[in-house]
């Protein structure tokens, strides 16, 4: 039996003001689609508020809905069969200072990402998935007003949100968060840079990610340790987008480790 099958029901309509961070008026709860999004959010033990399954979809738990409530739930013209509500963790507002060396903490790998500014919720999601995949020990997100939880930042992370280490800091505290993990701050800039291959990334290392419109602020940069260029080999294209550019360095920091 399908339980939802009104685009008018109450429910689907506190569903839909989830999708966007103008509209999602519940801080305390995100929307997650498709099954593998949600079974990576359960197995990184991800509280759900509660699952919608489209008719004919079986799920534990899940309230079945009409494939057109499905649709206007996702904001998708190929909705996916099923999405979950789940609630929101608290991103840490700081973090650990002085204590343990960086060798004993849990989160140690030897390099963060700091994304700066970024205002594209799916540059967010994309460096996290990377991050995640290169073995990153998280993310920083500094000066943003981009919704971490919003849909496209999950969906672009590929479930990379639900494990990864994430904290808010202002670019002011940036200094002390190296310092506590006796990491470099490594700028990257579009040109006018050290040649990535040459620069310092054997060590600790707090890579710093601007916008693509404004890039990092100008004395980000000058309290940099380094300030490192992508190089490019053709004329006709003078930047990157700044997910595939942070992706680049993030590749390189790992072989320097190999």
């Amino acid at each position: 039996m399908v339980d939802i099958t009104s685009l008018n029901n109450p429910v689907v309509k506190d569903v839909v003001r989830l999708r966007t961070h103008r509209k999602r008026h519940d801080p305390e709860r995100f929307l997650i689609e498709g099954m593998r999004l949600i079974e990576r959010a359960r197995a990184a033990g991800v509280d759900m508020a509660a699952v919608f399954a489209s008719e004919g979809v079986s799920y534990p738990g899940a309230v079945s809905v009409s494939v057109p409530v499905m649709a206007k739930m996702s904001g998708r013209r190929n909705p996916p069969a099923i999405v979950a509500v789940a609630n929101c963790w608290p991103l840490a507002p700081s973090f650990e200072g002085a204590g343990a060396t960086p060798e004993t903490r849990d989160d140690y790998s030897g390099w963060w990402v700091a994304l700066v500014g970024i205002e594209k919720p799916g540059n967010v999601g994309a460096v996290m998935r990377t991050a995640s995949a290169l073995g990153a020990s998280g993310i920083l997100i500094v000066d943003s007003a981009v919704d971490v939880f919003s849909t496209n930042v999950v969906r672009n992370s590929a479930g990379a949100i639900f494990s990864l280490p994430i904290v808010e800091i202002g670019s002011d505290q940036l200094r002390e968060f190296a310092a506590s993990r006796s990491a470099l701050l490594v700028a990257t800039v579009p040109d006018g840079g050290t040649n990535l291959w040459d620069a310092p990334l054997e060590d600790a290392v707090v890579l710093l990610v601007g916008s693509e419109a404004n890039g990092l602020p100008e004395d980000l940069i000058a309290a940099s340790d380094a300030v490192v260029t992508v190089p490019m080999h053709t004329s006709s294209v003078d930047s990157l987008n700044a997910s595939v550019s942070a992706g680049i360095v993030m590749a390189e920091l790992v072989r320097r480790r190999q």
